[in-house]
């Protein structure tokens, strides 16, 4: 039996307005080589200056994935040859790294993460059919590189922690890990081993990896392809490949280099990185509210699923429309379904941001409210919550406008029930035979005859009475 030794390599773009060392602006889709300096494209002379918001945001996240903060930290420069690296290295971090030791929990299993390091993006090639052109706006966008032990054991833990970092980086303010923009990249090392051994083999990395899925696709294609070297006898070599996730296949770029092949060294035009204890403690205070916390606080006081508290928590807008509305009285549960419900599919529907969505936590509490009083039924708060994003009225002002009140009279339910029954007989001999979903079937008729205003308890209730008397 063998097993998989996984190690992520992911890299999250930061959320600045300006670039790591110098004031060239980071903007998307900017027109080609357009955001760029003397520093950024390395000419000679040109000194590079810290953003100090980069430093608070690797504090951020190092402390919301349970690492230590070291207080001294240095860059180094990477030196490597590639085309659209325009000062034929990188500022990164080596030896001093800012944040080291952190962990995350998966199913119950610790994924160790040897450290966070701050460090520059490359620009980015354009390949046409004649020739190869290099964009450099993207050169020396700020980056933090999160590197894991190789303590992942298949995809559905690579998953997991990938999730648990794009969540984590969202909820903190520091990145919207767009991964379509680039904003979250990662590069996956995979060795095989027989289970029980200690020692770790020879690893492969595979780059260009642009999506969950891709990442999910290429370790499984490399621990195949692994596993049938070894098991014929064979041995694996240290090499950099690229995944192509369209024929979904890795081919070898090059020979894996080792960390001396960087000829790393202290960058001698940045000092230390030094945080005293009174920024850290400020630090410590005005960040967000991390990922992981959030989730559990989540179900612990709003009793929520683990799917709903992870999903609610993995988006800061949506996690304020819950907090804000809880504050106002409103029930828990209905207004996650509401979120993941009607709310999602409208803003999906609609291509908006959840950040546009033009009501409050307070209106999704009184709407709330009118559910579980049973004032109005959970489908016409559908209904009053798309007419919510093209008005300003509040829920109560919309149940008026729109009569939508839920029809509670015993009296008009009954009229409706004995329709339903009676153009339903099929139905109703499932119902008698013991076939229970043809009560359900029912009441959803109840409901259409009624246009979503009828009291679904009361209907229910209402049915099983009639066919009760019915010989």
């Amino acid at each position: 039996m063998y097993e998989a030794c996984i190690g992520l390599e992911v890299h999250v773009e930061l959320d600045t307005a300006s670039k790591a060392f110098c004031s060239c602006p980071v903007k998307y889709k900017a027109e080609l080589n357009s955001c760029v300096c003397p520093v950024c494209m390395g000419l000679p002379g040109a000194m590079p200056v810290l953003n100090k918001k980069i430093v608070e945001y690797a504090v951020r996240l190092g402390l919301a994935l349970n690492c230590s903060i070291n207080t001294i930290s240095q860059h180094a420069r990477k030196n490597y040859f590639y085309p659209d690296l325009p000062k034929g290295y990188q500022i990164s971090q080596g030896a001093k790294s800012i944040c080291t030791d952190g962990y995350v929990e998966i199913n119950g299993r610790r994924i160790r993460i040897n450290r966070i390091h701050i460090e520059e993006d490359a620009g980015k090639l354009i390949h046409t059919q004649k020739e190869t052109l290099v964009d450099f706006n993207r050169a020396g966008v700020p980056l933090l590189e999160i590197v894991t032990e190789p303590d992942i054991r298949n995809c559905e833990e690579a998953r997991l922690f990938l999730e648990t970092v794009r969540n984590t980086a969202v909820s903190l303010g520091i990145s919207e890990c767009r991964m379509e923009q680039g904003q979250l990249r990662c590069d996956v090392n995979v060795s095989v081993r027989k289970k029980g051994d200690d020692a770790l083999n020879e690893r492969c990395e595979m780059k260009n990896i642009n999506s969950f899925s891709a990442a999910l696709r290429s370790i499984e294609h490399d621990v195949a392809r692994q596993l049938e070297i070894v098991k014929s006898g064979g041995s694996i070599t240290r090499e950099t490949r690229r995944w192509d996730d369209i024929v979904q296949k890795s081919v070898l770029l090059r020979s894996k280099e080792s960390e001396g092949d960087y000829r790393y060294f202290p960058e001698p035009d940045l000092p230390p990185i030094v945080i005293d204890e009174e920024w850290l403690k400020k630090i410590k205070t005005e960040m967000p509210e991390p990922f992981l916390e959030k989730t559990e606080r989540y179900k612990a006081m709003y009793s929520l699923s683990e799917y709903d508290a992870i999903t609610i928590a993995s988006d800061v807008n949506y996690g304020l429309l819950l907090d804000t509305a809880m504050k106002h009285g409103a029930d828990a549960k209905t207004v996650a379904n509401m979120l993941l419900g009607f709310i999602s599919h409208i803003v999906n529907e609609r291509a908006m941001e959840t950040a546009q969505i033009p009501f409050d936590g307070k209106s999704l509490a009184e709407l709330s409210i009118l559910v579980c009083k049973n004032e109005i039924s959970y489908t016409a708060a559908g209904k009053v919550i798309e007419i919510m994003f093209d008005t300003n009225l509040s829920p109560q002002e919309i149940v008026e406008n729109n009569n939508l009140g839920q029809i509670s009279d015993e009296t008009a339910l009954e009229k409706t029930a004995k329709a339903v029954i009676e153009k339903n007989t099929k139905s109703v001999c499932d119902y008698k035979k013991g076939k229970m979903n043809a009560l359900g079937y029912l009441v959803g008729q109840c409901m259409k005859e009624t246009k979503g205003k009828a009291n679904p308890a009361l209907v229910k209730k209402m049915l099983e009475k009639l066919l009760e008397e019915m010989e």
